[in-house]
């Protein structure tokens, strides 16, 4: 069973690697890492990836990053984190997630997203000539 843990302040500099795993520019996690909310999750007190959640509005939060770590890939691991992260949004009184990442976990991501809540509504963007990718996902 999957642990989540609401890391504050400086110390999620020190989560900065997994962080890279699915956002290849520090910049742009530099960005967003002070904001929001960011959570390790472990697996038996491991920890195995990461996911940062960022409010845009009263409705809608964004889910800036998501990482597993590689020896953890492919394990439905990826899965049981959106169904975390739904379950937060929805608990937080929000409507609808906003997946914007890079390229990097964008292939993977809409595969998880696709069979984890049959959402097929997406949206290519552009921002700071780095190709992103979004789509937004309601709640029921």
């Amino acid at each position: 069973m999957l642990t989540y843990q609401l890391i504050e302040g400086a110390a999620r500099r020190q989560w900065l690697d997994d962080l890279l795993l699915a956002d290849e520019e520090v910049g742009m996690i530099e960005r967003y890492l002070m904001h929001g909310q960011f959570y390790t999750v472990s697996d038996q007190q491991q920890v195995i990836g990461a996911f940062h959640l960022m409010a845009l509005n009263d409705q809608q939060v964004e889910l800036k990053n998501i990482a597993v770590r590689p020896e953890w890939q492919h394990r439905g691991f990826g899965g049981q984190m959106m169904t975390q992260i739904q379950t937060i949004a929805i608990d937080q009184g929000f409507q609808s997630l906003l997946v914007a990442l890079g390229t990097v976990v964008w292939q993977r991501l809409v595969f998880i997203c696709v069979k984890a809540f049959g959402s097929n509504e997406f949206a290519k963007t552009s921002s700071t000539n780095i190709k992103r990718q979004s789509m937004k996902m309601g709640f029921a």
